[in-house]
């Protein structure tokens, strides 16, 4: 049975696998089917006619019904379960509900304060999860006669933009945090999409605004939602609001914010570079160089590559319009895998249009980013699509770590060793500069003060 696939923030699709879903009887047929996904459970005839019918006698609705779910059959059948009494979809059918994986999403990403900030991880899946939401629930659909399913459908679309709007809030603040003012901006006007009456939006774009040297734009926006309140609730701005035009037009600038890329998606470790600020050096001097496409860091397991590689990248990322992202490939076990967490970390999904390679590498064809790959020996032939990013991806960076090379003829290999360590015979004085004794020291009374606190 092929995977049913129904699409319905910013319009109505409906799939049968790759193909779309023509020929319905009528839009009530279309209605029906979202409303048995989205309800997930089996409903009684007499209530489905009501919803649909609301204009005909109970009767007339059901026999209604029954016409309808005939047409259904001949596409639908695997997919619909029904006796004389009830209606819905069958639980073990393969059916993709674009609203259940929206909500999926963004589970747990969105705190009782909208103002606490998302690490990093967080950051990057709610900016995937957004996408999701394309435009309100079945918009632009409308049926007849049918009170009962539009007040539905309008009950979920207002619910769903709550969400939608709560997530741009979550992700705008946390973009204002990590001092990412135009990724803040752009979520604050995507939220008027949805709303233009709400305020924070607008106290936020006039904050950033004026913040990246844009007084007047933040003045401009002002004035629009002045005037729009005026004309849509005949109300003033709240004073927060008229309290900062006022200031923005006595000649008042905030300090100048300055946009930072980066490094999305990479995990937060603590401690510090000990003994590798050489290295680390070496590696953002090979970086920086206009001929470096593709550097691998090579070396042993637990030797320290991801750490270096994060700390480097870290920086690097600010010399990339995009920033950068961290993919660890630990996991991977062949390029299929490879390539689903390449586009899950460049927040892409399958559109059924084309295959996820293809959308990937057309996505870095136009990206200036920095892309750091972890444990690339987990993948067999991992070079074979790196090889194909650099040459898709004209402004791709990439950074690896591996256990061995990857044998490209524009990969330039980076060696790492162990730390230095004092000859056997040296004296305990002369022992105390030598970084790998520094962070044996360190680790130890790290040790030390969690063993005290657990006493």
């Amino acid at each position: 049975m092929q995977e049913l696939r129904i699409n319905t923030l910013g319009g109505l699709q409906i799939q049968v696998g790759e193909q779309a879903l023509v020929g319905l009887a009528s839009r009530k047929a279309e209605a029906l089917i979202v409303y048995l996904a989205c309800g997930g459970q089996v409903f009684q005839r007499e209530w489905l006619a009501e919803l649909l019918w609301d204009d005909l006698s109970s009767e007339r609705g059901r026999a209604n019904l029954s016409v309808l779910l005939s047409s259904l059959r001949p596409a639908l059948g695997p997919y619909l379960q029904s006796n004389r009494l009830a209606v819905g979809l069958r639980p073990d059918a393969e059916i993709r509900l674009d609203v259940r994986f929206f909500e999926q999403a963004l589970s747990g990403l969105l705190p009782a304060s909208g103002e606490a900030r998302l690490d990093t991880g967080g950051t990057e899946q709610l900016a995937a999860a957004l996408r999701f939401y394309r435009g309100d629930f079945l918009q632009g659909f409308a049926i007849s006669n049918s009170r009962g399913f539009e007040d539905w459908m309008r009950g979920e679309q207002e619910r769903l933009r709550r969400l939608a709007i709560n997530g741009r809030r979550q992700l705008a603040r946390t973009y204002q945090l990590l001092g990412q003012p135009a990724a803040a901006i752009e979520q604050a006007e995507l939220a008027l999409r949805h709303d233009p009456l709400q305020e924070w939006p607008h106290l936020l774009l006039m904050e950033l605004l004026a913040a990246i040297g844009r007084r007047a734009a933040a003045l401009d926006a002002y004035d629009r939602y002045r005037r729009t309140l005026a004309e849509e609730l005949g109300i003033e701005p709240a004073d927060t609001l008229q309290t900062l035009a006022a200031r923005l037009r006595s000649g008042f600038s905030p300090a100048p914010v300055a946009e930072k890329p980066v490094l999305r998606a990479a995990p937060l470790l603590g401690g510090s570079l000990l003994g590798r600020e050489h290295e680390a050096a070496q590696l953002t001097t090979m970086l920086r160089d206009p001929a470096c496409r593709l550097v691998t860091l090579i070396g042993p397991g637990g030797i320290g590559k991801t750490r270096l590689a994060l700390h480097v990248a870290q920086q690097q990322a600010a010399a990339h319009r995009g920033g950068g992202f961290f993919l660890d490939l630990a996991g991977a076990a062949d390029q299929t895998a490879l390539i689903s967490s390449l586009a899950a970390t460049l927040g892409l999904r399958a559109d059924g249009r084309a295959e996820l390679r293809n959308q990937v590498l057309n996505y870095l064809h136009e990206q200036d980013l920095l892309l750091l790959c972890d444990n690339l020996e987990h993948v067999p032939q991992a070079g074979t699509l790196l090889a194909e990013i650099l040459a898709h991806g004209p402004q791709v960076q990439l950074l690896a770590t591996s256990r061995r090379p990857l044998n490209l003829h524009a990969e330039w290999i980076f060696p790492l060793t162990g730390l230095a360590c004092p000859p056997a015979e040296s004296p305990p004085q002369e022992s105390a500069g030598y970084e790998a004794l520094q962070l044996f020291a360190r680790l130890a009374a790290r040790r030390r003060r969690l063993q005290a606190g657990c006493a």
